[in-house]
């Protein structure tokens, strides 16, 4: 797994959240958290938390007012949810009963959240189908956000507010996702991509890539996200002119060559569902 670099909250921001949840419990705001829960210490809740009982949480997590946390969850440690988030929340099609496995009342993929990870306002992430439905740590997901159902937001991922991902998207460890970005269902975004404000990505999307317009189109390496993931200046010439497709037997890093082989099993394990497969995965 690539290391990825912790993000940096501000104190001034959470001692702001922690105020936020003392007013609202000096003006009369209720907690509830089921008894069967598990719960770790340091856990603080702002008015009107719901934590249902088949939830797992770890330690010193913040919960602002308003949120919802059902169904099968487990949370890690040291995570700020602001106000409105949701959690577990069911996907249209089990809401509509569709004919699918996922129809069976007596399986319930978990969502597992990593930790140290840091949710806006109204951040909404949907209860799996099939699969699980899995935040690793370090994300910090913007007021709006929507993961839906069997998503995997992989670490150091940092997602502007208003993003919408579909079901089945995999996102790589540290990508920046613009605000107001759309990606399809079942699309892969690779590691240390970038995507431009108001994107909608139809196709995956390569590692270390620029993508920006609608419908998305490549436009360069994404250099300012490699050095940061610390390729040396050599390693980023040799990733640019791979993405460029001038060179693709270059002597590739270690390092991105297995988020490239992460990438093509994620893009590949809904290759029958999307046949099409854009010139960055062949």
């Amino acid at each position: 797994m690539v290391p990825c670099r912790p993000i940096r909250i501000s104190m001034l921001r959470y001692a702001r959240y922690l105020l936020f949840i003392r007013a609202y419990r000096k003006k009369g705001g209720r907690v509830a958290i089921n008894v069967h829960s598990a719960s770790g210490r340091g856990n603080r809740f702002g008015s009107n938390v719901y934590i249902g009982p088949d939830v797992t949480l770890g330690c010193n997590n913040v919960f602002g007012a308003n949120c919802s946390v059902i169904g099968n969850v487990v949370i890690g440690d040291n995570n700020i949810f602001a106000a409105g988030v949701s959690i577990g929340c069911p996907p249209r099609q089990k809401v509509q009963k569709e004919r699918g496995p996922w129809n069976d009342e007596n399986v319930h993929p978990p969502i597992f959240i990593g930790s140290d990870n840091f949710f806006e306002d109204y951040v909404t992430i949907q209860e799996p189908l099939r699969d699980n439905t899995m935040i690793g740590n370090y994300v910090a997901l913007g007021a709006y956000t929507r993961v839906c159902h069997d998503g995997t937001v992989r670490d150091g991922v940092t997602a502007a507010s208003h993003c919408a991902f579909g079901g089945y998207v995999r996102v790589g460890v540290e990508a920046n996702v613009g605000m107001g970005v759309v990606v399809h269902q079942r699309s892969a975004i690779g590691a240390w991509a970038m995507l431009g404000a108001g994107t909608v990505v139809v196709k995956h999307v390569a590692p270390g890539a620029v993508v920006c317009g609608v419908p998305s189109s490549y436009v360069r390496p994404n250099t300012l996200g490699l050095e940061r993931a610390q390729f040396c200046e050599e390693n980023i010439n040799s990733i640019s002119m791979y993405l460029a497709g001038s060179n693709r037997s270059a002597d590739l890093p270690e390092k991105f060559v297995e988020e490239l082989a992460t990438f093509v099993a994620d893009a590949e394990k809904w290759k029958r569902l999307r046949p099409t497969i854009p010139r960055e995965v062949k």
